[in-house]
């Protein structure tokens, strides 16, 4: 997971060593959908000789084409239906471009949902990897700042680091992508349920009753709040967010189209799981 352009899709494919899911090198975003793709463990692999691995491609909530809230159902959809069907995630990757100079306010609305997604329970699964070591890396100064930006951001992300996610660098990626994955496999006896996943499945919530979901109303409010006064009437921008927000508060359709796909497995009988609250219909 992370922002768009950090190097999600190159991550996957230099890890696979052949190109598996589609790169852009332009401004645009390349992954919308989720994508996966499954690889076998090779037979004398220390750990889990033979086992399938499946790594997962997730767009970012600063999707060139797609809105957060539609991202964020997305996401959500796909965990919750991949945990109501029995599959554990081992672990996840985040992904930060070390060549930022700042954090921008769609790389911390990434990060921030990121956290809500994840829960405190499932940091301890997570790797926030550094990417783009290769642009900094040209002259001893430019390795520096590299090595600076890192500093701020374990600080940054002094929470989710103090609940046992590691930091590491993609730096060689054929090599690095590798033991990103590994340090994952070394902890695989230690499969966690994600925040999203527990909200959706296990407490039947809809999603803009998840943390996740109110994290993005809010974010949405407080930039309507900051950018209508500067702004004129009739900003297509400002109609965006508008739009966003009104369908995180308003119309559960939102939910409603995915609702049915969860169930609950209590007693040997598959329970629906509708949402808890009356004003939801």
């Amino acid at each position: 997971m992370g922002p768009t352009g950090v190097g999600k899709s190159t991550f996957i494919n230099k890890f696979c060593g052949e190109n598996v899911v589609a790169v852009s090198d332009l401004m645009e975003s390349c992954t919308q959908q989720i994508a996966f793709t499954t690889r076998t463990l090779a037979d004398d692999h220390p750990l889990w000789p033979g086992h399938r691995l499946v790594l997962v491609d997730t767009p970012g909530f600063d999707d060139t084409y797609l809105p957060d809230h539609e991202i964020l159902r997305r996401i959500s959809v796909w965990l919750a239906r991949v945990y109501d069907n029995d599959t554990m995630i081992t672990g996840l990757v985040y992904l930060h471009n070390i060549t930022q100079k700042r954090m921008l306010g769609s790389t911390r609305t990434n990060y921030e949902m990121f956290q809500k997604l994840c829960g405190a329970n499932a940091m301890s699964r997570v790797v926030m990897a550094t990417t783009h070591w290769d642009m900094v890396q040209s002259s001893a100064d430019s390795q520096r700042a590299g090595e600076v930006r890192e500093d701020e951001l374990k600080n940054f992300w002094a929470e989710i680091l103090s609940h046992g996610a590691q930091i590491m660098r993609v730096q060689a990626p054929e090599q690095d992508t590798h033991n990103i994955v590994e340090s994952i496999l070394e902890n695989h006896a230690k499969q966690v349920v994600t925040k999203i996943q527990q909200e959706l499945v296990d407490m039947g919530l809809s999603i803009p009753e998840t943390e996740a979901g109110q994290h993005l109303r809010y974010t949405l409010q407080e930039y309507l709040d900051l950018h209508k006064k500067l702004r004129p009437d009739g900003d297509p921008e400002i109609r965006e967010k508008e739009e966003q927000l009104k369908k995180l508060n308003v119309d559960n359709s939102f939910f409603s189209r995915v609702k049915d796909l969860f169930r609950l497995k209590k007693g040997g009988k598959n329970l629906q799981v509708y949402p808890t609250k009356s004003s939801h219909n």
